[in-house]
C-alpha cells in the first residue's frame, strides 16, 4: 500500500501507457463524451498536453508531494521514453487520438509556482534534463579569478545581471560567438553581473568589484556515434502523431 513516502500503486496507474493507465483512461472518457455530443466515434481528437514534472512542482499540494519517486528523474525519464514509444492505443475498441503533444519544452512559473514539466530547465540552459551521467555541453578554463580585470576591447554580446554563475556560463554556451565570460562577484541578493565577449585581447577595470574570467575550450562531451531519435506510430486515418511541444506532477489535457 502507498504511504507518505511510497507511492508505487499510484505510479503503476499514472506513469504508464497501457489501456488501464491514466492517460488512455482519460482519453477514452473524452472519446465517450465526444460521441455523446456528436453521435460519432471517429471525430478528430488532439491531446493538447501531457507531461511529468521533475523536480517536484510547487503546484503539487497533495500527499504525493512527499513521495520522492513520484517526482524523481527516473520517473520523469521513463515517462518521456514511454510517451515516445506509445502506439496511441486507448483500448475499449475506440479510435486512437490523432495527435498528442508533450508538455513542455521548458520549465515555467505559473501563478507564482514553479512548474518543472520542461525537458529543459530554463531558456538559457543548453542541456536537456534527460542526459547521460557526466555529460558536459561545453568546457571552460579559468583565465583569472578574484581580479578587477574584465574582458574588453570588443563587442559585448551580453552585459547584464544573471541569477547565478551557471546562468552566465550557459549564456556563453548558447551564444556561438562567445569565447569569454566575465562574472562579477554576487551581490547580496545572489545575482552577479555577467559580460560575454568574443575576445579578451584587452582588459578593463571593474573598479573594486572582483571578477572571474572564463574561456571556452573544447566541445564538451562528444555525442554518441549513432542515435535513432525517430518515433514511428501506426494509426488509422488521419495519421496519428506523437509530438514534443514547446496542478499535479502529471498533466493531461484533451482538445
Amino acid at each position: 500500500a502507498d504511504s507518505a513516502s511510497q507511492c508505487s500503486n499510484a505510479l503503476s496507474v499514472a506513469a504508464c501507457w497501457g489501456e488501464n493507465c491514466m492517460v488512455p483512461i482519460q482519453v477514452r472518457q473524452a472519446r465517450a463524451k465526444m460521441q455523446e455530443l456528436t453521435g460519432r466515434g471517429d471525430d478528430i481528437l488532439w491531446i493538447g498536453e501531457t507531461g511529468w514534472s521533475h523536480p517536484r512542482s510547487g503546484s503539487l499540494k497533495t500527499a504525493l508531494k512527499d513521495c520522492e519517486e513520484w517526482s524523481s528523474m527516473e520517473t520523469f525519464k521513463n515517462y518521456y521514453k514511454d510517451f515516445l514509444a506509445w502506439d496511441m492505443e486507448i483500448g475499449g475498441n475506440m479510435r486512437k487520438p490523432d495527435h498528442i503533444f508533450w508538455f513542455t519544452m521548458r520549465d515555467a512559473i505559473n501563478f507564482g509556482e514553479g512548474e518543472h514539466f520542461g525537458l529543459v530547465a530554463t531558456c538559457t540552459s543548453p542541456d536537456c534534463k534527460v542526459r547521460s551521467d557526466g555529460w558536459v555541453s561545453q568546457s571552460y578554463r579559468e583565465v583569472s579569478s578574484d581580479s578587477t580585470d574584465v574582458c574588453g576591447g570588443g563587442t559585448s554580446l551580453f552585459n547584464d545581471f544573471v541569477h547565478s554563475s551557471d546562468e552566465c556560463r550557459d549564456r556563453c554556451t548558447m551564444e556561438s560567438q562567445c569565447s569569454f565570460y566575465s562574472l562579477f562577484a554576487a551581490e547580496q541578493d545572489g545575482r552577479g553581473w555577467c559580460k560575454l565577449t568574443p575576445t579578451c585581447d584587452s582588459k578593463e577595470s571593474s573598479g573594486d568589484k572582483l571578477v572571474t574570467i572564463m574561456e571556452r575550450e573544447g566541445n564538451g562531451t562528444p555525442p554518441p556515434e549513432s542515435m535513432d531519435t525517430t518515433t514511428t506510430v501506426e494509426a488509422d486515418e488521419p495519421d496519428a502523431t506523437t509530438t514534443t511541444d514547446g496542478g499535479s506532477d502529471e498533466e493531461t489535457t484533451t482538445t
